[in-house]
């Protein structure tokens, strides 16, 4: 697993010169804590939940709240800077190569998103917690709870059964625990990076 860190921050000055949004000042540290803790592969790692993180910090959530203004801009600027960044013939000759070294049996591996398609991949999830926290933030989870479209729903999918496999092997959690939560906290620290940006503080 990349860190965002890696992607995210050098390329979302594509996008940046023209947007800025200063609740990024106040709300980027909230965003970046619900982030997290809203990935369903970081936050079994976490003792704390998004429910209860979201409920004691309400007034950055509710619907005009910084860090749901923060999200709205950040998940518009990296969307734009997802489409800018996508080159269809280098993912056509990516796609070529791939079956060209699986022809002669070399394996693919594990797939790894293109820069354009980890922006993509990050606005949209900025931009379903700028639509679902505010509900959530008044007490309703079940926006949240509801996957809007497929890429949501197997993104929920894939964390009930990363759940369940881990529920089997306490000894793994153990280990990869560790791990697992400095990755989550370089991702946190690559979107606080940006909104520091978007805020126009750097």
């Amino acid at each position: 697993m990349k860190a965002l860190s890696i992607i995210l921050v050098p390329t979302f000055a594509i996008a940046v010169a023209h947007a800025q949004e200063p609740a990024c000042r106040t709300g980027a540290a909230s965003l970046g804590d619900a982030y997290v803790l809203a990935n369903p592969l970081y936050s079994i790692f976490f003792e704390e939940t998004l429910d209860h993180y979201v409920t004691e910090n309400r007034t950055h959530f509710v619907a005009g709240g910084d860090a749901i203004r923060c999200a709205s801009a950040l998940a518009q600027a990296l969307l734009v800077a997802g489409v800018q960044l996508y080159d269809p013939n280098e993912q056509t000759r990516r796609d070529e190569l791939n079956a060209q070294l699986q022809s002669m049996g070399v394996s693919q591996g594990q797939q790894e998103l293109s820069p354009s398609s980890q922006l993509f991949d990050v606005g949209s999830q900025l931009s379903r917690l700028s639509r679902v926290l505010p509900a959530a933030a008044d007490g309703d989870w079940v926006p949240y709870q509801t996957p809007a479209n497929e890429i949501e729903q197997l993104r929920m999918f894939a964390g009930t059964v990363l759940r369940t496999a881990l529920s089997q092997d306490p000894q793994l959690v153990a280990t990869i625990t560790p791990k697992i939560r400095e990755l989550a906290l370089l991702d946190r620290g690559a979107l606080v990076r940006v909104a520091a940006q978007m805020a126009g503080d750097q």
